[in-house]
């Protein structure tokens, strides 16, 4: 109070009012700095608090965005034909793991040109889903040297495996081979004239005997796809030399062989090159799209120019036993035999004189190296297409696929006499997606032969976008009784069509070739909409910021409103395991708990503001508590100023110059207290590893100079009252 007078003394009143607020402030400061001290500490662990949280909110924000954007994809936009969002999709934001499989065909090429002429569009990448063609190769087994000159019958009993071990098929007698010292040749045709065909075996007295009889065009089929697979697999040759060329392509080989029929569906996908490079982001282009894109176009008449997959991808093994039947019984089939009988004597039991285990993957390198070594068209006699899964929801949202019954009526074909295509025998597994053949006409009907795919490349799966899926290194265990079955492993594609798990395309031609299959007897499943998918980018788009989002938004629904197709915004997606119980297989399979990825729509955009909301509450609150704590020391400051402020009231001051007065106090401990506290902030970030910037600690002197304010402006109002007393 002293003080007070002294300072008054010396400023005495003008006519332009009280003495300056600086010399009282300083004044104040001085006398009362434990009162200062107490406010500025206050103020300083509000700002400091808020710069710490400020930084630690947007660290955790930028793991979200990367931990919830861990499936990038190069689009954006998914455009799917009307209808095919399935109601599990709908109903749950979600997006199946592998979007194309099921769905052949429904958007047209006008469709394709529309979206493409949409403003923001930057890649518009097609992909139209042909379907299934079966090809199939023949792999040796190898049984040894030949030692006898005689007569010999060798059968190959096979039991292929898949699913991890779990799935065993027993094919008894799947092939055989048939080997005699006597000249073999070629007798009749395959028509139907109802003369004798196959392979007659010429005897010392001249006579002529149908040892190994081949079915005749219109005549009777094979009983079963793998009766009609040993019967292309099986052969007869002689080991005698000779001139005529019948008998040079029937020579035995050097060593004992019984061949076996390895098929792989090959799953046909058209694109256009150029839109599937662009989707790279400027990367190189495969080889392969270079091979397809540079490549003569298919014409009705010659091949289609194809790249294939350089792996199957399949989990498959034949474990091959082979027996060498009794001299009697290659006897009696030098007799001559019917089909049916020469199908039961195979069934003779003899000695093992050989066993083998061949996989898929050497079956198909074998069939790649044929292919690129002697350049050959696969023969496109059939085409099949599969429905989409359908699924049980159980308790806990766990996914049970729909068992479907495809019979092997499916796999027939009119261009084959045996009358089965070379379908793979897990065919005959249960199956989860109903299968649709699309079967071709033979020549002689049509007058033209069926479509053609030549090889022209082989193609890394990785390098392509469309062969690009969660899946594509199969499903893991989703309980440890699962993962044990599977011994820790995953469970990969099976190979047949109609199977739960499906791999990605395995061939690819060009969208402008799709026509020649028009008029060809196997026809697209849709040929007036042929397209699958499109997947798109919008240009300008690099991240999942507001602005982004509402330009893919922006073209989205232009594209919905040009087309009416299904539009699936991907942008901003995220990886979302979904448990799925797979019932047991047909062949010894139990029931299996798999973890399938799935992709959920928006999961970015809602994380992020989520945490912004979150931010917005815990920084309001900060800010609330340290306002309270700043107003408390404010009133007491203020109570215990009343004399002094009575004083002044008295000699002249107003409650406006009062006031200014004690805001300047509160205002000039605040931004010193703002300046400690981005110190301060800076330090704690330091030691924690919170990353704080000096532009955020900078913000921390602003934020206690209103921090200061808003806690100080009552109690002052309060206390600037001007005095009544007499």
């Amino acid at each position: 109070m002293n003080r007070l007078r002294r300072i008054l003394r010396r400023r005495r009143r003008t006519a332009s009012g009280p003495a300056g607020v600086g010399p009282l402030v300083r004044a104040q400061l001085r006398a009362h700095w434990g009162r200062a001290l107490a406010l500025g500490l206050g103020v300083v662990a509000a700002t400091s608090v808020f710069t710490v949280l400020t930084g630690a909110s947007e660290v955790e924000r930028l793991e979200l965005r990367g931990e919830v954007a861990a499936a990038p994809s190069p689009y954006h936009i998914l455009v799917r034909p009307p209808g095919t969002r399935s109601d599990l999709e709908a109903e749950h934001g979600l997006v199946r793991p592998y979007q194309l499989s099921g769905q052949f065909g429904g958007i047209s090429l006008d469709d394709y040109d529309a979206i493409r002429a949409i403003g923001g569009v930057d890649v518009a990448a097609p992909v139209a889903m042909v379907g299934y063609v079966m090809h199939a190769t023949q792999v040796a087994v190898d049984v040894g040297p030949r030692t006898d000159a005689g007569r010999e019958l060798l059968v190959a009993d096979v039991v292929y495996t898949g699913d991890r071990g779990l799935t065993a098929i027993e094919q008894p007698s799947a092939s055989f081979s048939y080997v005699t010292p006597n000249t073999v040749s070629v007798l009749g045709q395959p028509n139907d004239s109802g003369a004798p065909h196959g392979v007659a075996e010429t005897m010392p007295d001249g006579s002529t005997v149908l040892v190994c009889p081949y079915r005749t065009w219109g005549g009777d089929i094979a009983d079963s796809p793998a009766a009609a697979a040993r019967e292309r697999s099986s052969s007869c040759s002689t080991t005698r030399p000779g001139g005529d060329p019948a008998t040079r392509t029937l020579q035995a080989p050097q060593r004992r062989t019984v061949t076996l029929e390895w098929s792989f569906p090959v799953l046909v996908a058209a694109v256009d090159p150029d839109q599937e490079a662009a989707l790279a982001d400027g990367g190189e282009v495969p080889a392969a799209l270079r091979a397809l894109a540079g490549s003569a176009a298919g014409t009705a008449d010659g091949p289609v120019p194809v790249v294939v997959a350089s792996e199957p991808h399949v989990d498959a093994q034949a474990e091959v036993t082979v027996r060498r039947l009794p001299d009697e019984v290659a006897g009696r089939f030098a007799a001559g035999l019917t089909l049916d009988e020469a199908g039961e004597l195979l069934a003779t039991p003899g000695p093992v004189v050989a066993t083998d285990t061949i996989t898929a993957d050497q079956a198909y390198r074998q069939l790649i190296r044929e292919a690129l070594e002697a350049p050959e068209s696969i023969l496109v006699d059939s085409i099949w297409t599969t429905e989409p899964t359908a699924y049980v929801v159980g308790a806990g949202g766990v996914l049970k696929p729909r068992p479907v019954e495809n019979p092997q009526e499916v796999w027939r074909s009119s261009l084959r006499v045996e009358g089965y295509v070379p379908a793979p025998p897990v065919v005959a597994d249960t199956g989860f997606r109903a299968v649709r053949p699309h079967p071709g006409s033979p020549a002689t009907r049509t007058g033209s032969m069926p479509p053609q795919l030549s090889i022209v490349g082989v193609f890394d799966s990785h390098d392509v976008e469309a062969t690009e899926f969660e899946g594509a290194h199969g499903l893991p265990g989703a309980d440890a009784r699962s993962r044990t079955l599977l011994g820790g492993r995953t469970l990969l594609p099976s190979g047949s069509p109609g199977a739960y798990h499906l791999g990605p395309p395995t061939a690819f031609i060009r969208l402008s070739d799709l026509d020649t299959f028009t008029g060809s007897g196997s026809e697209l499943a849709d040929p007036d909409a042929p397209i699958t998918a499109i997947r798109v980018r919008v240009a300008g788009v690099d991240g999942v910021s507001p602005v982004e989002r509402e330009r893919v938004r922006l073209v989205a629904d232009q594209i919905r409103a040009a087309t009416g197709l299904d539009v699936d915004v991907v942008l901003g997606s995220a990886a979302t395991e979904q448990t799925v119980e797979l019932p047991a297989g047909a062949f010894g399979r139990p029931e299996l708990a798999l973890a399938e990825t799935w992709m959920r729509q928006g999961v970015v955009a809602a994380v992020m503001q989520a945490v912004d909301h979150k931010s917005v509450a815990l920084f309001a609150l900060v800010l609330a508590v340290s306002t309270l704590f700043v107003a408390n020391v404010s009133a007491a400051s203020a109570r215990s100023r009343r004399g002094e402020l009575a004083v002044l009231s008295r000699v002249g001051w107003s409650r406006g110059h009062l006031l200014r007065l004690l805001l300047a106090e509160i205002l000039l401990v605040g931004g010193v207290a703002g300046v400690a506290g981005a110190l301060v902030s800076v330090a704690i970030g330091w030691i924690t590893g919170l990353e704080v910037t000096p532009a955020r600690a900078a913000v921390a002197v602003p934020v206690a100079a209103f921090v200061a304010l808003a806690a100080a402006a009552w109690p002052a109002w309060r206390a600037s009252k001007p005095s009544v007393a007499g």
